[in-house]
């Protein structure tokens, strides 16, 4: 995990506070959820800016897991889809129940780790092939949301005693810090699970007599 955070500070550092400052920037507290003009277009920009900061991560956790090789620092279409898909699915949990939020960011979470070492279903194979490790990682992981994303006691608190812009940019800060963190500990865990895996199955059997 150290090692992909030395690969790729700056720019997940970039794509944090760059989606703070525009999620905080979009904040306005005239506008009540409805089907206007501007109610949706505040929507749709705030997706497509968390969905561009997802994308930009993922590339660049991808480039310090696998190298250069493995494509360059702006996203791919896939990158692209794959954090629009995720994000569309946390809003749809929320929306259904605020507890399931952290479940589906778990989930999320493990997805984008897969994108990101090249596999989409690496992120759960680690539940195959590192099971105490992915559990442990797992706790964690829910533990980490529940103190500091939407519900959690963090996120309260802050809207509690900061509110408007720098409320929600600080809740943004928190958030995506916590994210990108638990995002690339899940990324370096898949892929050496992964490692571990391949190396296992071309490891030669030595042949009874």
């Amino acid at each position: 995990m150290t090692r992909l955070l030395a690969r790729s500070w700056p720019v997940l550092l970039g794509a944090i506070v760059g989606n703070a400052l525009l999620q905080a920037t979009l904040v306005a507290p005239f506008v009540r959820p409805s089907l206007t003009v501007l109610f949706v277009a505040l929507f749709v920009a705030s997706f497509v800016a968390l969905v561009a900061a997802l994308a930009v991560i993922v590339a660049r956790l991808r480039v310090a897991a696998l190298g250069a090789g493995a494509g360059g620092a702006w996203p791919r279409w896939s990158d692209s889809a794959a954090s629009a898909a995720v994000v569309a699915a946390v809003a749809l949990a929320s929306l259904a129940s605020t507890w399931l939020t952290p479940v589906a960011v778990v989930a999320a979470i493990i997805v984008l780790a897969g994108i990101a070492v090249g596999r989409g279903a690496a992120g759960f194979a680690t539940f195959r092939h590192a099971p105490v490790r992915a559990i442990l990682l797992t706790l964690l992981t829910i533990v980490v949301l529940v103190v500091v994303g939407p519900p959690g006691l963090g996120t309260l608190l802050a809207g509690f005693f900061i509110t408007g812009w720098p409320g929600a940019a600080l809740t943004w800060l928190g958030f995506g810090t916590a994210g990108v963190l638990l995002l690339t500990a899940w990324t370096a865990l898949a892929l050496r699970s992964s490692s571990e895996s391949k190396a296992r199955v071309e490891t030669p059997r030595p042949h009874g007599r």
